[in-house]
């Protein structure tokens, strides 16, 4: 499994991501645009059932650095509590989202 991304500006991965598109239940046609969360998320943008191109963002390793090394780490508090997708709190937020 993977896939790779050969252009010029915009090389990239995905090491077996690919497979969990199969789950999305996407439409097999139209464009639509998938976000995969996780230490390295990817953005995946699918056409006609198609991967038509992605990129990979470390939000949730940026976030570990800033949350444990940075000046931001004072707002988290001593022992910050963990999101989880069933969290009360994260889902209130996806609603409003």
């Amino acid at each position: 499994p993977g896939l790779a991304q050969r252009l010029a500006d915009a090389p990239d991965v995905m090491r077996g991501e690919e497979t969990q598109l199969a789950g999305a239940n996407l439409p097999a046609k139209g464009r639509h645009l998938v976000c995969m969360p996780g230490t390295h998320s990817k953005w995946v943008v699918v056409e006609d059932g198609a991967v038509a191109g992605f990129g990979t963002w470390p939000t949730g390793e940026l976030f570990s650095v800033l949350a444990a090394h940075s000046i931001l780490k004072h707002s988290l508090g001593e022992h910050p509590a963990p999101v989880t997708a069933d969290g009360p709190f994260f889902r209130q937020w996806c609603e409003r989202a």
